[in-house]
């Protein structure tokens, strides 16, 4: 295994895994092409029958028979042709990720299993394109496959061993930013999907020396419409992510690249619309001790436009904004080993909070994951005998108004990793 994809999994990954799944990226219209059925040939209609009239003839002839007229045969109607659909899931279905099967909500859909289907297990950081189209993933060996789920096909983008240190789709979902390590050199580029070219970004050195800065790696947290915003990573250590960033993926250089937030942090979510970056501090002991968690909304300048909660005790699992960037959803443990998880719901301006206690509220369920069905209602994934998706209506907030989606009967997760996937908008 390489330096960098133990760092990865040893570093980056397990503060993803401690803090939560990033939510759904944000969404965007499908201008996917559906796929073609070839139009059914219209049979010719038959000649339309021609009638004669008859010569007058001569006063001395005996009168002719008037020409027998066949009857009109209606034409025989197009056979009409079933289209067919090679999508590997529906686009306008919630998926749920069980280990190495992907759920739709329907079950009239069927599950998408990679290993039935001879693709390489998703071990890391899976997302779905914002339409639906894709799943990216990171594997065993630490590469990176790509799930053409439309055409029902697999390939490799990242080849095994290369360093992966982030990955996020564009809006359309048309294009990938990606950035990858190879020996002393890390390299953003953004992957045309449909064609597979790339372009580079930015490119640099992991070398650390004495005249130089820190060797920072900028990993793609999310694409918006403002541009690719990236968390800087310390290469080779187990230092906590700093310096988020918004780069301009149209402009060659990194003259025009704008710093959101200066200093080290632990996660950062970006609101739908990339205006807003919910920026999360505190503490993450390695080797036992309380975690403690502080949620800041900074604005595209970098200034702070409100706290969310001040750092104390407490351990976030999963954080998401509401598809209109005006709320927060969010969950927080107490430590490490204490399965009781409460959802809090705030205004992005920190008001009107509300707090769900899954246990107090009898939800005895191990907590999984949590996103935005629409702007009135939040999704929760729980996990007890069997996989479990509710939806919870924003002016209700409470485990009495839960509504039930599915039961995933017989689909249980592997290691407890299940998490929705995709919501489609």
């Amino acid at each position: 295994m390489r330096k960098w994809y133990h760092l990865w999994i040893s570093g980056a990954l397990l503060l993803a895994c401690l803090t939560g799944c990033e939510t759904a990226q944000p969404s965007a219209p499908d201008t996917s092409a559906p796929t073609s059925v070839a139009a059914s040939t219209e049979p010719a209609l038959p000649p339309k029958p021609t009638v004669e009239m008859a010569t007058q003839p001569a006063a001395t002839s005996m009168p002719t028979a008037a020409p027998t007229v066949p009857p009109t045969v209606p034409p025989t109607a197009a056979p009409t042709e079933v289209p067919t659909s090679t999508a590997l899931l529906p686009a306008d279905d919630i998926w749920v990720q069980s280990a190495h099967v992907v759920l739709p909500l329907a079950d009239s859909s069927a599950p998408l299993d990679f290993a039935q289907r001879g693709y390489p297990a998703p071990v890391y950081w899976p997302r779905a394109a914002p339409n639906g189209a894709y799943i990216v993933y990171g594997t065993e060996q630490g590469g990176l496959a790509l799930v053409d789920v439309r055409a029902g096909a697999s390939r490799t983008l990242v080849e095994d061993g290369t360093g992966v240190a982030g990955y996020s789709f564009s809006p359309d979902a048309r294009q990938l930013a990606i950035t990858t390590i190879t020996d002393t050199n890390w390299t953003l580029h953004v992957r045309d999907l449909e064609n597979n070219g790339a372009q580079v970004l930015r490119s640099g050195s992991t070398v650390l020396t004495d005249t130089a800065p820190l060797p920072l790696v900028p990993g793609p947290v999310a694409w918006t419409a403002n541009g690719i915003v990236v968390r800087n990573l310390l290469y080779a250590s187990d230092a906590p992510p700093r310096d988020l960033t918004v780069i301009n993926p149209s402009h060659p250089s990194n003259t025009n690249d704008r710093q959101i937030y200066e200093g080290a942090f632990i996660d950062a979510y970006v609101s739908p619309d990339g205006s807003r970056f919910a920026v999360v501090t505190g503490t993450r002991p390695m080797g036992g001790g309380v975690p403690t968690t502080q949620i800041k909304v900074v604005d595209q300048q970098g200034k702070e436009f409100a706290t969310i909660r001040d750092e104390q005790p407490g351990l976030l699992r999963a954080l998401a904004w509401s598809p209109d960037g005006t709320m927060l959803l969010y969950a927080l443990a107490p430590d490490y080993e204490t399965p009781n998880v409460t959802l809090h719901l705030v205004h992005a301006d920190a008001s009107n909070a509300q707090e769900l206690d899954l246990v107090a509220q009898g939800i005895s369920a191990s907590f999984r994951d949590i996103a935005w069905r629409d702007n009135a209602t939040v999704l929760l994934l729980t996990e007890g005998e069997q996989l479990q998706l509710d939806a919870v209506p924003v002016d209700n907030f409470s485990a009495t108004a839960r509504q039930p989606l599915r039961t995933f009967q017989d689909q249980h997760p592997g290691n407890g990793n299940a998490r929705i996937l995709y919501v489609p908008r």
